[in-house]
């Protein structure tokens, strides 16, 4: 109710409240706001778009856009144009699950070619979040600054004019990051969760399980 953009509990992050018991502090404790349970009404628009973990939505499960369209269906490898299937579709068919990621601390961002630290707690968190590659397109990446610290991952994100259709059907342009660390928090595929270096998540094969290589890309 009130929400411009229809279906509040659409989202992965309202089915898994319940799982929760409805527990504050997992989904929005990074607010630094009161913690016990969340005050569902009042809290709504939060839980739906400013949750603490994002999901890899693009690879797992498939970000769809209608009852039988979701996107890269139709992936082919560059090399010799032949289908491949880039998205896991079911937890069975995941072929390397203690390297695939499922969800991760995120923040959502403005495209375009910007530097962040990983270490920023008052970045607002998001339900969805972006591999570095996204078939033929960079989209996030290490930034080489020596004006940084070489100790803390500096995320650079890149010119995305391409973009425009994912906007469209409701992704939000978000990338992983560390909160109370340097480390992003990341659960995997097969159910252990660890933290993660971002420069280690600039690594393909922990977003898509189809991935041979670091800096996997294909055709849409």
């Amino acid at each position: 109710t009130g929400d411009p953009e229809g279906n509040m509990a659409g989202p992965w992050v309202w089915r898994l409240m319940p799982y929760l018991d409805f527990d504050f502090d997992v989904m929005l404790g990074y607010l630094g706001d009161e913690g016990g349970k969340i005050d569902t009404r009042r809290r709504a628009l939060d839980i739906r778009r400013q949750p603490a973990f994002a999901y890899n939505s693009i690879f797992v499960g498939g970000w769809w856009y209608g009852p039988r369209e979701y996107w890269y269906k139709n992936a082919k490898r560059l090399d010799t144009d032949e289908r491949i299937s880039v998205v896991s579709r079911t937890q069975g068919s995941i072929r390397n699950p203690s390297r695939l990621v499922t969800c991760t601390s995120a923040a959502s961002r403005t495209p375009g070619v910007q530097k962040y630290n990983a270490v920023r707690d008052d970045f607002d968190g998001t339900y969805s979040v972006l591999p570095p590659i996204m078939g033929r397109h960079r989209v996030w990446g290490l930034a080489d600054d020596p004006n940084y610290a070489a100790a803390s991952d500096v995320i650079q994100l890149q010119a995305v004019d391409w973009f425009t259709e994912f906007e469209e059907s409701g992704c939000p342009f978000a990338i992983p990051i560390g909160r109370s660390n340097a480390k992003a928090s990341v659960l995997f595929a097969d159910g252990h969760a660890d933290d993660r270096f971002t420069s280690t998540l600039t690594d393909m094969r922990h977003w898509a399980d189809a991935a041979d290589g670091r800096n996997f890309m294909f055709d849409r």
